[in-house]
């Protein structure tokens, strides 16, 4: 009576807690205090969801179930980070929102990358090599080549695996800014061309798998965006990203003294080629991020060394490749031994947790009952 008193501001609050409210509150701790499960099994049924995603989902490609599928993005949120691995990949979390835009920014991403994959698979079917640049910085055949890229805009639009097949309005938004999207296409061209006009577009979104044994079986699968081939059979590997600051840097790409890797794209797609190629006489040349918007090449391969930014050669990217598998090992290893909970000594609640889109149901970097990870001293083995 007096608390309820006190909080409707007719009384003094007591200046002791009552036995009542010492037991209510020693109940309550009770019920919501749990264990230090940061190195606790998962139950049975996380358990058979890992399965399903890794194996039986993944080997419908490939019929072979009892065998563990490995892709960049498992590892890309696996590490640092298992328990966000798990709320991404196994329990697929989607985040809430409250926007009522019919369009939203990433939109004209996925429709600038549509547009290239359409764009290169007409020249790939056709066997035709990529346009060379002028003198004066346009295409060869530029003008086609725009008509090419706003027909390509309305069949993106409409794409199957788009997003905007069940809504007429944005559709019609949409269709009266075809020639935006060729415009930034056609300049994006320009820049990619002057590096590889003349090569011939060997693979588009095209899925690879291979497969290696650490005593066990296991598939690494990735899709790559495109490769390209030179007159003489070198190949190079491009990845689409819409801006720099989306694209990884080359230190991410590239492992430190520790064997660290802060980005997987390049090395799978590397390895996964060079698995698919094991006697064959084309070897990667180039592997790089390629900017739409703002039109930047940013290398990790780069087979001539003259001003390659951070690049390597292929020879010295072996030693990232090498580091790779051991990335690869330790994931299966410890989906296979259920090894998923949160290492406090790799984790850093700091860069880590905070920016995480999960923290809020994880409750490690802000604390309703859990247990706090410490800004670790070293560095993620």
């Amino acid at each position: 009576m007096n608390e309820r008193n006190s909080i409707a501001g007719n009384s003094v609050f007591p200046q002791e807690l009552t036995q009542l409210q010492k037991d209510s509150f020693t109940v309550w701790m009770r019920r919501i205090s749990v264990p230090n499960k940061l190195y606790a099994d998962p139950d049975s049924t996380l358990k058979g969801k890992i399965t399903e995603l890794l194996c039986t989902n993944r080997s419908r490609a490939d019929g072979r179930p009892g065998v563990l599928h490995v892709s960049q993005t498992d590892l890309k949120h696996f590490y640092p980070c298992r328990r966000a691995w798990i709320f991404s990949q196994v329990l697929r979390l989607r985040d809430d929102t409250l926007d009522t835009s019919l369009m939203e920014q990433y939109d004209a991403g996925s429709i600038h990358h549509k547009m290239l994959e359409l764009f290169m698979e007409s020249y790939k079917d056709a066997g035709k090599v990529l346009p060379a640049v002028t003198e004066d910085g346009t295409l060869e055949n530029e003008a086609d080549i725009r008509n090419v890229l706003t027909e390509c805009a309305g069949e993106a639009f409409r794409a199957p695996d788009g997003q905007f097949t069940g809504c007429p309005l944005v559709l019609t938004v949409l269709d009266s800014q075809k020639e935006r999207f060729a415009d930034t296409i056609v300049s994006f061209l320009r820049t990619f061309c002057k590096m590889f006009g003349g090569y011939a577009v060997t693979a588009v979104e095209q899925w690879m798998s291979g497969s290696y044994s650490d005593g066990n079986e296991v598939a690494l699968t990735g899709r790559i965006d495109c490769i390209l081939s030179d007159e003489n059979g070198g190949v190079t590997i491009v990845d689409y990203k819409n801006t720099s600051a989306a694209a990884p840097s080359s230190a991410e790409c590239i492992a430190d003294e520790n064997g660290m890797l802060g980005d997987f794209q390049i090395p799978l797609y590397v390895t996964l080629w060079n698995m698919n190629h094991p006697d064959g006489p084309s070897a990667v040349e180039n592997a790089l991020f390629c900017t739409i918007n703002d039109r930047k090449n940013r290398f990790i391969i780069k087979n001539d060394n003259s001003g390659r930014s951070g690049a390597l050669t292929l020879d010295e990217y072996a030693y990232t490749l090498s580091c790779f598998n051991e990335y690869i090992r330790d994931f299966t290893d410890s989906v296979r031994s259920y090894r998923l909970g949160i290492d406090s000594d790799h984790v850093d609640a700091y860069r880590d947790c905070v920016k995480c889109r999960f923290k809020s149901i994880c409750r490690t970097a802000y604390i309703s009952s859990g247990v706090h990870i410490p800004k670790p001293q070293g560095a993620l083995s």
